[in-house]
């Protein structure tokens, strides 16, 4: 399977949220990287959320942008919707759908 991994990178001077994608053979337990790359988002992310094999939704406070994970492990971004909830947490209600915990003050 594959399998999609956010976290934040660094260097000396910066910081910057960054992806990897990973290949899971299961029959020997071997895991190997496919592709890495820096993610352009304007917000940290909440919360990233796997809609089907290659459909990935990351969610900031801002934004819900959907990419598309590459049979190779690239990432394409698709559409990008603006969030008019402050959301806490993020699950997949069903295909094409998520489910949003939102905070109201």
């Amino acid at each position: 399977g594959l399998f999609l991994v956010l976290y934040k990178a660094s260097d000396r001077d910066s910081s910057w949220w960054a992806w990897s994608t990973f290949k899971a053979i299961f029959d020997f337990g071997e895991v190997s990287l496919l592709k890495h790359g820096r993610l352009s988002l304007d917000a940290p992310p909440i919360s990233t959320v796997r809609d089907g094999e290659r459909t990935v939704h990351v969610v900031t406070r801002q934004d819900i942008t959907q990419f598309t994970i590459q049979p190779d492990g690239s990432m394409s971004s698709g559409n990008t919707q603006k969030v008019g909830l402050n959301p806490v947490a993020v699950c997949m209600l069903s295909q094409g759908r998520l489910a949003f915990l939102v905070r109201t003050d």
